[in-house]
C-alpha cells in the first residue's frame, strides 16, 4: 500500500520514549507498567510488549507520537499522589535528556552551549528525534522564545515533557534557575508555544 500525507503515521523516537517508562517503573514499581499499558489504546498498545523490560520500547526503534502522548499522559496520572504532577514532569524531562546525551555530547553542552545555541540547534534536534512538525527558537533577552507548527496530535502532558527536557539542557547550559514560564499547547491543532527563561548564565566548569 502506498503511504500519503493522510495515511502516515507521525513517530517519535524511542530514546526519548523509552526514559519515561524507565522512570515510572523506578518510581511506582514495575508491576505498575502493566496497569500502564492496559490504559493505551488498542492501536497504540500493538507497538509494546507488555511483559518486556521497559515495555520492550527500544532507544534506536521509532514509535508513533500517539504511543509517546498516551504514555505520558497515563505517567503522570498514575505516579500521582506519591509526586505532585510539577515532579513527575521534571523528572521525566530529566531523565530523557540525561539518557539521550552521550558522556562526549553532555560535555560539550556543558563546556560550549549558550541559549543562543541551544536555540538555534532546536530545529536540529527537533528532528532527530521527532518525524513530524518543527520547531524554532530565539533568543529575547534572559528568555528563549520557541514555536512548533505542524506537529502531530499529542496530549498536553506529552507537550510539557517536552518542555522539560528543553529546561534540562538549558541546566546543562549553566542556566540558572531555567524555568518554563510560558506554555501554550495546541495539542496538535496549531501552533505550540513556550517561553523559557532563567536568572542568569554561570561560567563553564573549571
Amino acid at each position: 500500500m502506498v503511504t500519503t500525507a493522510a495515511t502516515r503515521v507521525p513517530k517519535a523516537k524511542g530514546a526519548i520514549v523509552r526514559p519515561m517508562v524507565e522512570w515510572f517503573g523506578g518510581a511506582c514499581g514495575e508491576a505498575a507498567l502493566g496497569e500502564l499499558a492496559l490504559e493505551l489504546t488498542p492501536d497504540v498498545r500493538r507497538e509494546i510488549s507488555p511483559d518486556a523490560p521497559a515495555l520492550g520500547i527500544l532507544p534506536a526503534g521509532w514509535y508513533s507520537e500517539s504511543l509517546a502522548s498516551q504514555l505520558a499522559e497515563a505517567i503522570v496520572r498514575h505516579a500521582m499522589p506519591q509526586h505532585t504532577e510539577a515532579v513527575v514532569i521534571r523528572q521525566l524531562g530529566t531523565r530523557i535528556i540525561d539518557r539521550t546525551l552521550g558522556r562526549l555530547s553532555r560535555a560539550a553542552v556543558e563546556w560550549l552551549a549558550t541559549p543562543a545555541t541551544v536555540a538555534a540547534a532546536a530545529p536540529i534536534f527537533w528532528r532527530m528525534y521527532h518525524d513530524s512538525g518543527q520547531v524554532q527558537g530565539r533568543v529575547e533577552g534572559s528568555s528563549i522564545v520557541a514555536i512548533s507548527r505542524d506537529w502531530a496530535p499529542h496530549s498536553g502532558a506529552w507537550c510539557r515533557v517536552v518542555g522539560s527536557a528543553c529546561v534540562r539542557v538549558l541546566q546543562l547550559a549553566r542556566c540558572r534557575d531555567p524555568r518554563v514560564w510560558v506554555h501554550k499547547c495546541s495539542g496538535g491543532r496549531g501552533e505550540c508555544s513556550m517561553v523559557f527563561r532563567w536568572s542568569a548564565t554561570e561560567l563553564p566548569p573549571v
